[in-house]
């Protein structure tokens, strides 16, 4: 598994990420291969895709090191490791909940928080978000 600098060092340097709320886990695939072949290898699949572990498993083993991938829209603990198992590279919530980001931070995965008010950017920072989104 890539260290944490390196993958938030790709992330930037690519400029965008793809995130993929796919229909169906074929189709997400399918969706990943376009992505790819037009050349975005910044890919961050959101857990309310059918089968999105399944789905970044299979990303993770096609793909290796091609993409950057990442899981988003974790909304529990449990889903921070889980994501970590299938091949997720980064983290990502759309926000900012104390559990939730104890788990994202210590699968020592990069990690994007999200959060709106100035209130909240301050918590994703002390929770020890890498990114607030």
């Amino acid at each position: 598994m890539p260290d944490k600098k390196v993958t938030l060092d790709k992330i930037e340097k690519l400029g965008v990420l793809a995130v993929l709320r796919g229909p169906s886990e074929d189709l997400t695939i399918k969706m990943v291969d376009a992505l790819v072949k037009g050349g975005v290898t910044g890919i961050e699949i959101t857990f309310t895709t059918p089968n999105a572990l399944e789905v970044v498993s299979a990303l993770s083993k096609k793909f290796g090191d091609k993409i950057t991938l990442g899981m988003g829209t974790l909304t529990t603990p449990a889903q921070a490791e889980l994501a970590k198992a299938a091949g997720a590279e980064f983290l990502v919530s759309p926000h900012t909940e104390e559990e939730l980001g104890k788990a994202m931070v210590a699968t020592a995965l990069p990690v994007m928080l999200g959060a709106l008010t100035p209130s909240e950017v301050m918590k994703a920072v002390s929770l020890g978000s890498d990114v607030v989104k």
